[in-house]
């Protein structure tokens, strides 16, 4: 099997996967170009207020790529 090598795209700190209740853990994130997945989770942190959160993320998402569903 040929060896993989990977470009490290930044760091970040230990996150909460399951929930803010939850312990932190360390975390790998790949680029998609080197690791395409299918399916994406979005973190957001905001002091917004949660019912206005899926309006100012969509049209921030559509900002970049109107073609892109959210």
């Amino acid at each position: 099997m040929p060896e993989r090598r990977f470009s490290i795209v930044g760091v970040v700190g230990d996150i909460r996967v399951a929930g803010w209740d939850t312990a932190s853990r360390p975390m790998l994130y790949f680029s998609a170009v080197q690791m395409p997945v299918t399916d994406i989770s979005l973190v957001v942190k905001t002091s917004a207020a949660m019912d206005r959160l899926p309006a100012i993320v969509q049209d921030i998402v559509a900002k970049i790529d109107a073609n892109q569903p959210v």
